[in-house]
This record gives structure tokens, sequence and C-alpha cells, in this order.
């Protein structure tokens, strides 16, 4: 009854009254609407840029790690492998060196014995 009585009364006043409320209500009620979906949009952007960030930093940290890791060992098998091989290389070379000065010893003192033996048989055929 009292809204009748003041719609009666005034009626431009209450439907602006009403307006004006229902208006605000709906732009506060779209802005708050606004402003969430923005702030969940710019929470989700940031987590996922924050996230990728992350990701990529991790893994170029570790894909360099792992090519480090893999430089030094190869560089370490190579080092292996070619002190192996001069070791090899170089026992190679002085058991021949050490065989040749073995055997042109041999073959001196071969040739020095045979020499004083065939001097000596010699001696002894021409004195007989």
């Amino acid at each position: 009854m009292l809204v009748d009585l003041l719609a009666d009364l005034f009626p431009d006043v209450l439907a602006d009254l009403l307006g004006h409320l229902l208006a605000d209500f709906t732009a506060d009620l779209l802005a708050d609407l606004l402003a969430d979906l923005l702030a969940d949009l710019l929470a989700h952007l940031l987590t996922d840029f924050i996230a990728d960030l992350l990701a990529d930093l991790l893994a170029d940290l570790l894909a360099d790690l792992l090519a480090h890791l893999l430089a030094d060992l190869l560089a370490e098998l190579l080092a292996d492998l070619l002190a192996d091989l001069l070791a090899d290389f170089l026992v190679d070379l002085l058991a021949h060196l050490l065989a040749d000065l073995l055997a042109d010893l041999l073959a001196y003192l071969l040739a020095d014995l045979l020499a004083d033996l065939l001097i000596h048989l010699l001696a002894d055929f021409l004195a007989d």
C-alpha cells in the first residue's frame, strides 16, 4: 500500500529511483564479473608464462649440463683411448728397437766368434 501511495504521488521519482538502483546494481555486477574474468585471465596467462619460462630454463639447464657431461665423458674416453694406443705403440716400438739391438749384438758376437773359430781352424790346418 505504501508503494502504491508513493507511486501515485511520485510516479516519475519512484521509476527513476528503481531505474537507478537497477542500473547501478547491473553496472556493479557487470564490473565485478568483468574484473573477476580479467583477473582470472591474467592469473592464468601469468601462470602459464611463468611455467613455460621455468620449463624452458630448466630444459636449457639440463641440456647444457648433459652436453657438458657428454663432452667430458667423450674427452675422457678419447684421452684414455689415445693413451692406450700411445702406450701400445711405445711398447711395440721399444720391443722392436730392443729386438733389433739384440739381433745386431748377437750377430756381431756370433760373427766375431765365427771369425775367431775360423782363424783357429785355419791356423791349426796350416800348422799341420
